[in-house]
């Protein structure tokens, strides 16, 4: 099995038809109305909080993406939560 799908518990949804999206498919049934529920984020808004509080819970990309792509986004987010400055924007970070 995947290294990816065992580290993140992958779940799928395996539809008896490709040619209908599962929201589709969902709302076919009866008492559907609370099955499926859309979740719209505003990530630009709550990014460098959640990234804090996920980092601050050993949840990295190296946790959720074995390998080393995940290592290196890992690497990378190291550096900017813990650096004086933010490397997106190469400004001083608050607190220092």
């Amino acid at each position: 099995m995947d290294q990816r799908l065992i580290a993140q518990s992958g779940t799928f949804v395996v539809p008896s038809t490709l040619v209908m999206p599962v929201d589709h498919i969902v709302g076919g049934y009866p008492y559907c109305a609370d099955a499926i529920v859309e979740f719209v984020l505003d990530t630009k808004k709550i990014r460098r909080q959640v990234m804090h509080q996920l980092y601050s819970m050993n949840i990295s990309h190296y946790a959720l993406f074995p390998g080393l792509d995940g290592l290196a986004r890992s690497m990378g987010y190291e550096a900017e939560y813990n650096w004086e400055f933010d490397p997106g924007s190469m400004k001083r970070n608050v607190g220092y």
